[in-house]
């Protein structure tokens, strides 16, 4: 790897999941049972598609070219067809490096006993401030500056409305179909990779059931820490409502059946049963983020947010249910061609294992490595970032950031 910077770099990561994945879509579907078998009509419907509507999960649509074959809809064709392939968006991606990058530098001010503003809290884990855009102030002193500083180079934002210099792809599914399709090479063996072309392959339903404790008596507590008039209120309360509630649909029946318009009553029943559509267990993706590295300190910020996703090992909604829990199997970094924007070569490790809390590989034994002298760049950054120059940038005070700038030119 080149030692030089300004450089550009892969930071390449293929994970596989260990729970199901759910990153929501705005579509919805039903999940009916066809011929007694469980499966999803991905577009809802509506009443001519009876099931339990399910929320689906995000997927892109890619042409792929194939004999005869069955679309996830049931249609059948020929030469190219769309494929739906579940994803992890970049934006899900962008936004948690973002926020771990955040933190990162919220931490050091902590140790610090540094403190800083709303509007910089929101610029940071946003990308806006509260206040009002600003972009047309944006000369190229203030522009200059920022690609020096770790975090807005990689994530732009402010009042300025400044671009990133980091590149984030959507986290595609390691499947043979996307092979040619990633920012770089699947890490993993190409022998790994399934034959899947179907979104029904990779997801299944996952139901959901809330329950009202109170009212079912699940607890052992209930008697001791609540009153005992107290409970027999809420259960006669509830029993009420639940003839009320069978009445009322009752009524509405009857209306129907004479042909009346019947307008839904709004759910009050805490017990509630829905679905979600989850990408399976054992399902593989690639997560790549290009780096324009003007500083060593650029990669390196971006390193210690990736170590930090993988440290977590969570990605997706509803992670508080355990949904969307992922190991990483292998990680690199790659060297690009700025002239070709290509590869130059495979690459070099990244992380070690999880079971070496993935560490950053070489940081104890080559220090000569331009991965290697990113991290400490990096960590040097959040040592020395100054909550006043991040202000600064929430409010647009040109005049402070191009005295800054003058500054470390006269510095320079």
């Amino acid at each position: 790897m080149s030692k030089q910077f300004p450089g550009r770099f892969i930071l390449a990561a293929d994970i596989t999941l260990t729970s199901p994945m759910n990153i929501a879509a705005a579509e919805k579907g039903r999940y009916v049972f066809d011929g007694g078998r469980p499966r999803i009509v991905r577009y809802d419907g509506g009443p001519s598609s009876p099931g339990l509507q399910c929320t689906l999960t995000r997927t892109h649509r890619v042409m792929v070219d194939v004999g005869v074959s069955e679309s996830d809809d049931g249609d059948r064709a020929a030469g190219q067809t769309g494929v739906d392939l579940p994803v992890i968006p970049a934006s899900s991606i962008t936004g948690k490096l973002r926020n771990l990058a955040a933190g990162l530098v919220f931490e050091s001010f902590k140790e610090r006993g540094l403190q800083i503003t709303t509007d910089v809290f929101n610029m940071m884990t946003t990308g806006s401030a509260t206040n009002d855009i600003n972009a047309s102030d944006a000369t190229a002193q203030i522009v200059m500056l920022a690609r020096k500083d770790a975090f807005l180079s990689n994530f732009g934002g402010t009042s300025f409305m400044l671009s990133s210099n980091a590149v984030i792809s959507t986290g595609w599914p390691l499947v043979q179909l996307t092979r040619g399709m990633l920012m770089s090479p699947e890490l993993l063996p190409t022998e790994a990779l399934p034959d899947l072309k179907w979104t029904r392959q990779m997801t299944s339903a996952l139901a959901i059931v809330r329950k009202d404790t109170v009212r079912e008596m699940r607890s052992p507590y209930l008697t001791e820490v609540i009153a005992m008039d107290d409970l027999v209120s809420f259960a006669q309360a509830k029993a009420a409502e639940a003839e009320s509630t069978k009445a009322s649909k009752a009524a509405q029946r009857a209306a129907k059946a004479a042909g009346e318009f019947v307008e839904a009553d709004k759910k009050r029943d805490l017990r509630t049963l829905s679905s979600i559509e989850t990408v399976n267990t054992g399902m593989s993706f690639a997560l790549r983020v290009r780096v324009n590295a003007a500083t060593p300190a650029q990669l390196g910020l971006m390193v210690l947010a990736f170590q930090r996703m993988l440290q977590e090992g969570q990605i997706g909604g509803k992670v508080s249910r355990g949904l969307g829990q992922f190991i990483c199997n292998a990680s690199r970094i790659i060297e690009v061609d700025p002239r070709t924007n290509r590869p130059l070569d495979n690459g070099s490790p990244l992380f070690l294992s999880r079971d070496e809390g993935y560490e950053v590989a070489g940081i104890s034994d080559d220090q000569s490595s331009a991965l290697v002298q990113a991290v400490m760049a990096g960590k040097d950054y959040l040592h020395e970032v100054a909550p006043k120059t991040l202000q600064a940038y929430s409010d647009a005070v040109t005049d402070y950031l191009k005295k800054l700038y003058e500054e470390e030119q006269e510095a320079a």
